[in-house]
Formats: C-alpha cells, sequence, structure tokens
C-alpha cells in the first residue's frame, strides 16, 4: 500500500502546510472520519507534498498524492455520486450551502502512486472534469484548499461580518459522509490519455504510449472493430492512429486483416500511410478512441468473454464430455461429497441471500471457520479444506467477526482461511485472473487445496446491471470458473429484492442456476429464521432456527464502551413465533428500514447507521402531524427493546452494535 503526503493549514489564511504523513490511505480515512468529524490540524488540507520551505502555492507542489473535488452545483445526489464513483476509493462528504435547500459535495481520492503536477492536471482533464462537468475548476490547482467539516462554523462566521458575494445561510450541515470501496486511482493511466506522448512525464515501472496491448485487450479490439465501417476514409484512419499509438507489433497485421474486407482496400497505400506515422508527432488517437467508435456503432464492451479461466486445467483428469447411457446405468453408486453435510456439497455453486442485517455474513463466516477448522457445524459433519472469503464490504468489521468466531468456538489462530482486502470486478477477464493467481499464492501458503470460497456480496464482485440475465450469467460464468478450477464450493452472499423479500434481488436467471439457496431473515433480535429454498439434489424447503450471541473482544471503542461482535450460539429445525409489537411499534420500525435501506444504497454498503433525528421526522412525515408524538412513539420503540439508541443514533436490537 503507497505512503500518503497530506498538507495541512491551520486556517484559510494559513500558506504554509504543515506536513504529515499517512503510511497507507487506511490510516488517512481513519483520521478523516474521525468521532469529531475534524481534522485537529484544519480547516483545511491538500494531498500533496511541498518543496522545503516553501508556501501553499502551486508552483511549490512537489508531488501529488491524491485528488481533491469540489461539486458545488448542488444538483447531485449522493447516489449519483457513489455510481459515479463506484470502484475507486474515496470518501464523500456533504458541505456547507449559501441556499437553502442545496447539497454541495466534496470528495478526496488517494492515487495508487504519487504523481507530478502534469499528471495530476492531465488526469482531472481525462477522467473527473468529463465524469462532473460542473466540478469546481480550481480542483484542478494543486494547491487548492479543501475544507473539512470544522470549516462550516467559520465560514458561517465569515458570513455574519457581510461579505456581499456570500448571502446569508441557512448552511446544510456536514452530516453526511460515507467512504467508498473499491481499488486506488491510477492517476498516471488517465493522465496518457489526454497528454501527448512527448510531453508526458515518465511514469515509473510501467510505460506510456507505444507499451503494447494489453492482457486480454486483443480480444477486445477485434470485437470493436467488428462494429466499425472502414469504408469510411476517415473512420479507417481513426482505426490505423489508433493501432498505431500501441506500439504493438501485432497492430499492423489485426489493422491488414480487418481492412481486408472492405472494397477501398488497397495494401500498398494503407502500408504507406502505417509508416508516415512513425515519424508523427500527433498523438490524438489511441485505443480509447477506437472503443468510443465503436461504441457509437452500437459495440458493447465485454465485461469478460464467456470462458472459463482455469477450466482446462480443470477438465485434467475428469470424465470424457460426454457418457453413455450403459456407463450411466451400470456404473457404481457415489454418494455426495458434502462440504457441510446437508447442506452444501462440493463443487456446487450455492447462495445465502437476506435483507440487510439479517445476520448472513455472521453465518457464512461461521460455516467458514468451521470448514476450514475441519469441526462440525452444529452437528454437521464437514468437509475439511482451505477456505477463501472474498469480502467486498465490510473490512474493518472482518477482524472483529472472525475474533469472535474464533474465541466463542475456540478455534485455533492458524486456521487456513484467508479473506481478501477488497473486491474484485469478477466480470472482467484480467481481474478474474487476478483473483485466480491470488488464490493460487494463498494455496502455497496454506499448504492445502481449496474446499470453499464465499463471495459477500454479489453486488460488490459484479459491476453488471443485476436485473439483466445477460450480465448475471456472465458473473455465474465468473462463480464457475472459480468452481471448476479448485473443485469447491461457491457460496454466494446475496440481497433480497426490494419488491419481493421471499426472493433474492435482480434478475431470475440467478436463482435458477444455483444448486442450493437459502433465505435468511431476522425473526427478533438476535435470532433468525433460514428457509431452504431450492436445493437440486436434496428435498428442500426446510427451515431452521439461527440464534447469535454477542461476544466481547478486548478492546474499547472512543467513548470507552466495550467493543463486540456476533457469533452463532445455536442452529436447529423450525422457526420460532416472532415478537408481536404495537402498530405505533411497527410504523417506527418501517421507516427506520426505510431509512437504512435508502443510506446502504447511497454508501454502497451496509454498515451505516441511522440518525435518531432523521428517524423522528419520517415518523412524523409519514403518521403523525406533531414531533412530539413522533417522537413518543420512537421512544416506545426502544422502550420494548425494537430498536437501540446511543447519542445521536439508532439501530435495530440485533447486535448490540451499531453493525
Amino acid at each position: 500500500m503507497p505512503e500518503i503526503m497530506a498538507s495541512i493549514g491551520r486556517n484559510i489564511n494559513d500558506n504554509a502546510p504543515k506536513a504529515r504523513q499517512y503510511p497507507t490511505p487506511d490510516a488517512l480515512f481513519e483520521s478523516l472520519l474521525t468521532p469529531a468529524g475534524t481534522l485537529k490540524d484544519g480547516p483545511y488540507f491538500q494531498l500533496a507534498s511541498y518543496k522545503a520551505g516553501a508556501h501553499r502555492n502551486k508552483d511549490h507542489v512537489e508531488l501529488m498524492y491524491g485528488y481533491v473535488g469540489d461539486l458545488d452545483k448542488g444538483d447531485l445526489s449522493a447516489e449519483q455520486i457513489s455510481e459515479a464513483l463506484e470502484g475507486t476509493r474515496a470518501i464523500v462528504y456533504s458541505s456547507y450551502s449559501s441556499v437553502s435547500g442545496d447539497r454541495r459535495w466534496r470528495f478526496v481520492i488517494p492515487f495508487a502512486a504519487a504523481v507530478p503536477v502534469p499528471v495530476f492536471q492531465a488526469a482531472h482533464e481525462a477522467h473527473f472534469l468529463k465524469l462532473f462537468p460542473d466540478i469546481d475548476p480550481r480542483s484542478k490547482e494543486p494547491a487548492q484548499a479543501w475544507y473539512w467539516r470544522r470549516e462550516h462554523q467559520e465560514v458561517r462566521e465569515y458570513t455574519k461580518k457581510g461579505d456581499p458575494n456570500r448571502p446569508p445561510g441557512p448552511f446544510m450541515p456536514h452530516d453526511d459522509a460515507f467512504e467508498l470501496d473499491g481499488e486506488l486511482f491510477d492517476a498516471w493511466r488517465f493522465a496518457e490519455l489526454a497528454i501527448k506522448a512527448e510531453e508526458a512525464p515518465q511514469r515509473p515501472a510501467t510505460g506510456t504510449f507505444g507499451i503494447g496491448f494489453e492482457e486480454g485487450q486483443v480480444e477486445d479490439v477485434m470485437s470493436a472493430l467488428a462494429h466499425i465501417d472502414g469504408t469510411d476514409r476517415e473512420q479507417w484512419f481513426r482505426v490505423m492512429c489508433a493501432l498505431h499509438s500501441t506500439g504493438d507489433d501485432a497492430a499492423w497485421d489485426i489493422l491488414d486483416d480487418w481492412s481486408q474486407q472492405f472494397a477501398t482496400y488497397d495494401p500498398q497505400e494503407n502500408a504507406n500511410q502505417w509508416d508516415s506515422l512513425s515519424n508523427s508527432k500527433d498523438r490524438k488517437y489511441s485505443l480509447g478512441t477506437l472503443f468510443w467508435d465503436a461504441k457509437q456503432a452500437g459495440w458493447r464492451a465485454p465485461k469478460m468473454r464467456h470462458t472459463f479461466e482455469g477450466e482446462a486445467e480443470a477438465e485434467k483428469g475428469r470424465p470424457p464430455f460426454f457418457i453413455t447411457f450403459k456407463e450411466l446405468v451400470t456404473s457404481e453408486d457415489v454418494p455426495p461429497e458434502w462440504t457441510i453435510s446437508g447442506m452444501f456439497e462440493r463443487g456446487t455453486l450455492a447462495s445465502v441471500f437476506g435483507a440487510t442485517g439479517s445476520f448472513k455474513s455472521f453465518l457464512t463466516i461461521d460455516m467458514a471457520v468451521h470448514v476450514a477448522a475441519g469441526r462440525d457445524w452444529h452437528g454437521r459433519p464437514v468437509r475439511q479444506g482451505g477456505v477463501v472469503y472474498l469480502c467486498g464490504e465490510g473490512h474493518r468489521g472482518m477482524s472483529r467477526r472472525m475474533k469472535a468466531a474464533r474465541r466463542h468456538h475456540g478455534m485455533p489462530e492458524d486456521l487456513p482461511l484467508v479473506v481478501s482486502s477488497r473486491a474484485k470486478n469478477l466480470m472482467r477477464v484480467e481481474e478474474q485472473k487476478y483473483v485466480h493467481a491470488e488464490i493460487d499464492a494463498a494455496m502455497e501458503v496454506l499448504g492445502q487445496r481449496i474446499e470453499m470460497i464465499v463471495i459477500d456480496t454479489r453486488r460488490r464482485f459484479m459491476a453488471g446491471d443485476g436485473n439483466k440475465d445477460e450480465d448475471v450469467d456472465v458473473f455465474r460464468d465468473a462463480c464457475d470458473a472459480l468452481r471448476l478450477r479448485y473443485d469447491c464450493l461457491v457460496l454466494v452472499v446475496h440481497h433480497t429484492g426490494h419488491g419481493d423479500l421471499t426472493r433474492s434481488k435482480g434478475a431470475s436467471g440467478w436463482g435458477q442456476d444455483l444448486d442450493d439457496e437459502y433465505r435468511m431473515a431476522v425473526t427478533e433480535g438476535l435470532t433468525a429464521s433460514l428457509s431452504d429454498t431450492k436445493g437440486k439434489e436434496r428435498p428442500g424447503g426446510s427451515e431452521f432456527t439461527v440464534t447469535f450471541e454477542p461476544i466481547p473482544l478486548d478492546a474499547v471503542d472512543w467513548d470507552g464502551d466495550e467493543v463486540s461482535s456476533l457469533a452463532v450460539q445455536s442452529f436447529s429445525d423450525g422457526v420460532p413465533v416472532p415478537k408481536q409489537y404495537t402498530p405505533r411499534v411497527q410504523q417506527v420500525m418501517a421507516c427506520y428500514r426505510e431509512l437504512l435501506e435508502a443510506q446502504q444504497k447511497v454508501a454502497g454498503r451496509e454498515n451505516v447507521m441511522v440518525s435518531s433525528r432523521d428517524l423522528v421526522e419520517l415518523v412524523r412525515e409519514r403518521h403523525y402531524k406533531r414531533n412530539e408524538k413522533a417522537k413518543a412513539a420512537v421512544d416506545e420503540t426502544v422502550r420494548v427493546g425494537a430498536l437501540v439508541t446511543e447519542g445521536m443514533h439508532v439501530w435495530i436490537d440485533n447486535s448490540g452494535l451499531p453493525f
């Protein structure tokens, strides 16, 4: 992980910012998201290092370690920003506004590697300016101050002094701040799309223009060319320049093969034009140009080709593709090989789905540690083996959850289990190969075969549209690639649909392709039901009760309260009868879940909290005219134990924790 440098000033007039070094982006984000919500040295900072003795001036900047942006028009929602930045590591928070009802936003994005100022500015032009056309143009200047929460009060006081250019409040408070998981931003890559080759600073380790095709890129080029009409000479020239920019030896052959299908094909003229580019300084066309032209002609960029990486390897030692009827009926019966007896068979694709807060991740973690340890899972024998947990969200809570499971069940500390530190888009072949390589390396370290792979959650590892069968099919193929390569159980954690809580979210084809599927739902408190909704090789339809227990850990939070997490206490047949709440409490709980789902959708993760003030306001809006009655309804809900409150937040009483 890269080191991050931030230069921090005490106030807007402080032109000699203090340098602070953070070992990782995580350390930087922890500092930003402190309980007090401020940087202690605030109120501004820039992700940059300045020359010794220099002032906060763009000409004095040495290197840029990240990007900060201001979205000041007030017409973007948090959901739109989250979607635009999806897949990129970032913090987003609301800023003040001098217009009543406006919500302005700011965000910080650390870079994968520090870059010089020209690269920083080129990345702004190539990416952020296109992503947000209305972004504050000063965001391109590396010396711009980026304000954190404490600036809110200072601006209010500044306004009171009568600045004629800034009308008085009301100001929007800085109460919306959320973190987006994803990859660190590669500023070099986007800069290369905007800077001419002769002007671009040399990139360390990897090249710029002329580095050749990346892995898998030739297939994408061939697919895109099938949609482009080369009879238009201007269009043909754009394609030629784009292919020439790669500097790859295969580029000319690709161009020549593609050109031969058109009546305008002239091999000698084409060769002459190709050779003429060798002395040209014009680099305005790149492969991005080719892909753009193809998209305008109806091409759809393949997120992943429907080939199973590792299938050929998996086929070694397997039966022939076809088996005769005689062989089928005369062969010796082979009993199923269960990863978890009676629930999940080895080499299958399965899923556990449920609404947010239904403990599904706690359940799959409990299963994972038992498989890794080779211990019976609540009375059910397991097949011991290595476990890979592909974690796409809640990384900071994963350590607590694993510690709770280990402490509760008395597990050893050296279980053959690994957890990913970030999500990968399994719909892209290059990212799928990356995951395969990492799992292969993990097998070397663990010293044993993989028995179980958990993908938590499907949304975080699938960048496509979950409502479209064609995108779901690509993700299913990626899961099958894992299943075939490692001959193991692949268990996918997924969510329920918005309109129907009895089925998984998205296209129906997903559930149809599964070997096993279970639905999880909270019945009350720390108790949930697990419904067997599908089993291809077993009866299905069973109902189970799962109870959870808070497990104290050896830590306290910033308030001095004991930190704890959950572990599975019991797993048994049958479903308990849920506690019956009064209609008023049920109204409050419905409002709570509405707010929770809205905030989770905006933040792109499950571990969010609901403001008690927002809950009271929504209850009043939905059911009461007076604020006092709405507050009384919320107080009753807390009193009967359906919700827990502390400070300014409430959460459902299913873990004893905010999340």
